[in-house]
């Protein structure tokens, strides 16, 4: 009991006075710098206008999309667009909460999410906008946002 008293007395020195220090007897929470705050499952939507040249330039189109985050910031999901269908998205979310994630809704389109990812207070949303490049043109840019499922 003195040992582990002893251990404990230096973890908390180490951490400066630190109540949560990892592998120390610490709690879940993760530090600002840690990625894994950002881990989890995200629902969300996205919004965009047609560009020209496209057919239907002006007009808007959106959709829905399921992201997951895991523990290293990799990024894997779908997006679901009526009238078009489902596809894969796959990205990284940085420990400072840069969101970079691709799509790609057919073999000429691709799209390029960019973003912001925030967690606080155990909530976590991810947001920001997107283009999609059909044969070299822009033919939509939107927003999209999400909110981390916590169950």
């Amino acid at each position: 009991m003195k040992k582990f008293a002893r251990l404990m007395s230096l973890c908390v020195v180490l951490a400066g006075g630190a109540a949560t220090v990892a592998g120390c007897g610490g709690g879940d929470s993760f530090s600002q710098t840690d990625v894994r705050r950002f881990a989890g499952t995200y629902n969300g939507t996205f919004t965009g206008v047609l560009m020209a040249p496209s057919p239907g330039a002006g007009q808007t189109v959106g959709g829905t999309f399921t992201a997951v985050v895991d523990n290293q910031g990799n990024v894997t999901g779908s997006v679901t667009q009526p009238g078009v269908g489902q596809f894969p998205v796959t990205g990284t979310v940085t420990s400072d909460g840069r969101v970079n994630v691709v799509a790609q809704p057919s073999a000429n389109q691709t799209s390029t999410l960019s973003g912001t990812a925030v967690a606080s207070g155990g909530q976590a949303t991810l947001s920001g906008t997107f283009t999609t490049v059909n044969s070299g043109f822009t033919v939509v840019s939107g927003t999209f946002t999400g909110t981390r499922d916590d169950d």
